[in-house]
């Protein structure tokens, strides 16, 4: 399912159109993330309720597979229902008829010159399980921060259907930030983004950085990582939305300008903006002649000296750098992360995965910005992120303390040089990867001599089992040191 997140912020486009205009749309990856997303705050907030956790399970990983066949629209509709029985929420229709609603938009920001939005409605199915006689009202609004009149139109319920139709345009004068929303009925609102007033267009902030950058000749590899981070940001100022680059949909063209300019300032006299730097943030790493994206959540006592320790997190096939963070638990393992004060890294490593050299380089570039307690190195891997894990336990693993493998892990011959701990945990009902193979490959490590865990689980198949057995994963990870 990692597919899902990678998409989550991709924005669906079609060209602009009339108003009462339709062009027929099909449910497109952002909706199958959103849906997915929803479905990790329904079990995170109320458990697999009447669905229960088998049932819950072998529906995700059938869709899963309709999913990789290309069945956008089908997976959508699976996954709201299985949100609309397990949340309670959701026996208003109401709320059931705004999970298959989207708005569509092209630019979430305005500036001067460019203070009109198009937008666009549509709908991925019809509902689950609506009225005949469904029709409420479908109320978007643009709501100025600062409390002046904004904008709204209304829309009957039934008039809105697959295709893409065409609201009257947003078009405000006010230099202020909009909170955009949607409502069906006397529903609540749903919070959908905000549209950030920018003092000029994101493509002309991009230009004047980039040129500003191609002047400065880095002294030494730490201020060359920094510039290809600084370069790789600089380059995510688009005036629309990108659907292949889903990480500019999270962040706030506003902030991460002014952030740019300033760490450009530093980098300009030589020091590296990146060095000991908190929170979550997105940067590159430079290895070789390829730059993978990283999202990094590092905690306050990394702007000290302090030694911290390291967990890096891999993906499955077809995720990003956000999946982590995002998924899986609704983000467990960022929150984890933030609780225990450890620094948290998650590479995209696209379908071509992390080679051991990458790896190194990885290493090298965070011990550039952090002190890294090289005793405490760990590595966690869902899917082809665990084989990537495992790999990695076999070519690395003088470095690593540990290793966390999720539906996947070993393969092949074990290693002949030392291997840290390895704790693999797969669910029975896996229909991706099968639960039988996972469980003979860590049998046979362990039966050779290596420190090789594994905990099958009953009721659970290829994804959902992450965010079940991760606080008992992150517990076992967090006991052991080189």
């Amino acid at each position: 399912m990692s597919l899902l997140v990678a998409a989550l912020l991709a924005s669906t486009t079609g060209a602009q159109q009339p108003l009462g205009a339709r062009v027929e749309r099909s449910p497109a990856l952002a909706d199958l993330a959103r849906s997915y997303l929803a479905l990790e705050q329904a079990v995170q907030s109320h458990g697999f309720g009447a669905v229960g956790r088998a049932r819950a399970n072998a529906e995700f990983d059938q869709l899963t597979m309709g999913f990789f066949l290309g069945s956008y629209g089908s997976a959508v509709e699976r996954l709201d229902a299985l949100v609309a029985a397990i949340d309670p929420m959701r026996a208003d229709p109401r709320e059931r008829a705004a999970d298959a609603l989207v708005l569509v938009c092209e630019r979430r920001w305005r500036a001067p010159g460019a203070t009109r939005l198009e937008l666009r409605l549509t709908r991925n199915h019809d509902g689950h399980e609506l009225p005949a006689d469904f029709d409420e009202v479908v109320l978007i609004e643009a709501r100025p921060l600062d409390g002046s009149p904004g904008w709204s139109a209304r829309v009957r319920h039934a008039d809105i259907d697959r295709g893409l139709l065409a609201l009257p345009p947003l078009e405000l004068e006010a230099a202020v930030d909009l909170r955009v929303s949607l409502r069906v009925g006397a529903a609540a609102p749903r919070e959908l983004w905000t549209c950030e007033w920018l003092p000029r267009a994101p493509s002309a902030s991009s230009s004047a950085l980039l040129e500003r950058l191609a002047r400065i000749e880095p002294d030494g590899p730490p201020l060359e990582q920094a510039k290809a981070s600084l370069e790789a940001r600089a380059k995510r100022l688009r005036d629309r939305l990108d659907p292949n680059q889903p990480a500019s949909i999270l962040m706030s063209p506003r902030r991460e300008t002014e952030e740019l300019h300033a760490d450009l300032a530093q980098l300009e006299r030589g020091v590296d903006p990146l060095r000991r730097r908190v929170g979550d943030h997105w940067r590159v790493v430079q290895a070789g002649k390829r730059a993978f994206p990283l999202r990094v959540l590092a905690p306050p006592s990394a702007a000290k000296d302090e030694p911290l320790p390291l967990v890096v997190a891999l993906h499955g096939a077809g995720g990003d750098e956000h999946h982590w963070f995002e998924a899986y638990g609704a983000g467990r393992l960022a929150r984890l992360a933030r609780e225990e004060g450890v620094l948290l890294v998650a590479p995209a490593t696209g379908m071509g995965g992390l080679r051991a050299e990458e790896f190194d380089q990885l290493l090298l570039a965070l011990v550039y910005c952090y002190a890294i307690d090289g005793a405490r190195i760990h590595v966690v891997g869902h899917s082809m992120g665990a084989g990537l894990a495992a790999s990695l336990a076999k070519e690395r693993g003088a470095k690593l303390a540990s290793v966390v493998c999720f539906a996947g892990g070993p393969r092949g011959a074990p290693p002949t040089s030392t291997t840290p701990p390895i704790l693999v945990v797969a669910g029975a009902r896996d229909a991706i990867v099968p639960h039988a193979g996972v469980r003979q490959a860590a049998l046979d490590w362990a039966e050779r001599g290596m420190p090789v865990e594994f905990r099958g689980s009953d009721d659970e198949g290829h994804t959902l089992l992450v965010a079940e057995h991760l606080l008992e994963a992150w517990s076992w990870m967090r006991s052991k040191s080189r």
